[in-house]
């Protein structure tokens, strides 16, 4: 299956790309694996991070807690945050820091955090009666957007073929599972093994991206201002088959597709501002 799927993409066009976080994604590639192949087990960020590192004295990690907001050293400029104040069994803490806090919670929270803390759009203050430390547009503030551009296609398989959804049924669960203790069957390895990016051109007409790029304008025409200028980097992407070419390419070339990415980015800007 995994042969057949890369050979169906070189015949249209679309290579093989045997290392996708080398900053050219364009391609064929085959997944990276949270499962230890030796032993059928799933690695976490459990297994990998904590339980080495589970016996150090300055390390300490409290389930179920929630971050409230970040408390910074009053008058500083800028803010020094001091602290964290949490959420756990009904009750607050204070949790203060001896040298830094480091806030990483994930491109939806990370931005919530500041914005409880007081960092952030002022509408949102005013909307929550927030007290504001910093004022931040939506252009460079705590926005959150997306990188994940994807549509699901739901397909009717041949049921001579053996899928995952047969484990709906719980004799067959219980078989893979059995099947699981000898590291064999699909329970012992990830489910998705292969993944390409492929150019829009691969599959769709003209006339079809046409139609895709007017629908890409009209969704953006109310969007803040970062995400805006996001969704025009993702047209313009989307639009260019030079855009995801991962193959190294001489400088002068190289040139030549800047100027033509430059160019395709001011005539979007155009478009979108027409629609507006």
């Amino acid at each position: 299956m995994q042969s057949t799927f890369l050979k169906t993409l070189e015949k249209l066009g679309v290579p093989r790309n045997p290392d996708p976080d080398n900053g050219h994604n364009l391609g064929g590639s085959t997944t990276y694996l949270s499962v230890d192949p030796r032993k059928a087990i799933r690695s976490s960020s459990a297994s990998a991070y904590y339980q080495p590192n589970a016996h150090r004295q300055n390390l300490a990690i409290l389930t179920n807690a929630r971050v409230a907001k970040l408390n910074f050293e009053p008058g500083s400029n800028p803010l020094q945050a001091i602290g964290v104040e949490f959420l756990h069994d009904g009750k607050t803490y204070l949790s203060k820091a001896r040298r830094e806090v480091i806030l990483s919670a994930g491109s939806f929270q990370t931005p919530q955090i500041l914005e409880l803390s007081g960092i952030g759009n002022k509408k949102i203050f005013e909307r929550h009666g927030i007290k504001a430390l910093v004022y931040m547009s939506t252009h460079n503030g705590p926005t959150p957007t997306e990188d994940h551009v994807k549509i699901f296609s739901i397909y009717e398989i041949d049921p001579n073929y053996e899928t995952v959804d047969d484990a709906l049924d719980p004799e067959v669960l219980a078989r893979q599972k059995e099947l699981y203790e000898t590291q064999q069957g699909y329970l012992s390895s990830a489910l998705v093994s292969l993944f390409a990016f492929i150019p829009a051109r691969t599959f769709a007409f003209e006339q079809q991206l046409s139609e895709w790029k007017e629908k890409a304008l009209a969704a953006a025409q109310d969007a803040p201002p970062g995400l805006r200028k996001q969704l025009i980097l993702q047209i313009e992407w989307f639009l260019n088959p030079e855009a995801v070419e991962h193959q190294e390419k001489p400088p002068e070339q190289k040139s030549a597709q800047l100027a033509l990415r430059r160019e395709n980015t001011r005539n979007i800007t155009n478009d979108l501002t027409k629609t507006v």
